[in-house]
């Protein structure tokens, strides 16, 4: 099986920018927890003065597509949560448009779904000749981008950055201090 590292970075980096670019928080955490490659996060106004900020797991695949060869993209069951998003970046060959597509949790488990449930894992199986009519109503664009921030907004999953104050009163500090005179030398 061939390495395909550098691709899948590819694939992250510009799902990352296009949420950037759409205002759109992203930060990328150092470990993996039920197949979470970024977070996308939103800046919640706070009365307290507070930092608030909401959040989604997203998920990153990359898959290349060529005539002949089917690509199959799984996940398993238990990472398919309503916080969780798929994106699948889809190398077809054509380097004048990306091929980016984003699933909801919904859209996973729904019994019209392109992906199917076996050994645990839901499956998503595309080839060159079909993968743009199966995916067409998950593309990329302003709409899932407005869902995305609808989600996030309304996600019970919360990162606060708390200030506290405190004031502090301390015992009057006390001093000694002995002066040696240089005419008190002993010689």
């Amino acid at each position: 099986m061939a390495d395909t590292t550098m691709k899948e970075h590819i694939a992250e980096d510009l799902i990352t920018s296009e949420l950037q670019r759409s205002g759109i928080y992203i930060t990328k955490p150092k470990f993996d927890t039920d197949g979470t490659d970024l977070f996308a996060m939103l800046k919640i106004p706070s009365n307290t003065g507070n930092i608030i900020f909401k959040y989604c797991r997203i998920q990153c695949k990359y898959r290349s597509v060529e005539f002949g060869k089917k690509n199959i993209v799984e996940i398993p069951d238990q990472y398919i949560k309503p916080d969780f998003i798929v994106f699948l970046y889809v190398e077809d060959g054509d380097i004048t448009k990306h091929q980016l597509f984003c699933f909801f949790w919904e859209d996973i488990k729904a019994k019209s779904s392109p992906w199917y449930l076996k050994g645990g894992n839901f499956i998503l199986s595309i080839k060159m000749s079909n993968f743009k009519e199966i995916l067409k109503k998950y593309v990329f664009d302003q709409t899932k981008v407005d869902e995305i921030k609808q989600r996030i907004q309304t996600s019970s999953t919360v990162i606060e950055n708390i200030h506290i104050f405190a004031e502090l009163i301390l015992p009057p500090l006390e001093a000694n201090m002995n002066i040696i005179s240089t005419s008190d030398k002993v010689e």
